[in-house]
């Protein structure tokens, strides 16, 4: 029983290793989408607004992605 059990597991680990490869690149997928939505959104502040909060335009993707 025991091993029938091994045997149908490793048949079903390269699908296991897919589906964690497919979970992973949407998972990647979803995090750009925020950071674009945010970077999108810090674009379209004005200039003073974001001195305010203590950034500058040419740092809004770095701030984004790397945080401050």
């Amino acid at each position: 029983m025991t091993q029938i059990v091994r045997t149908t597991t490793a048949r079903h680990a390269p699908l296991h290793r897919l589906a964690q490869s497919i979970g992973c690149s949407l998972g990647a997928i979803r995090h750009e989408m925020r950071a674009r939505k945010a970077m999108r959104a810090l674009r379209e502040l004005d200039d003073h607004m974001l001195t305010d909060m203590g950034l500058v335009r040419s740092e809004i993707a770095l701030a984004v992605r790397e945080g401050r």
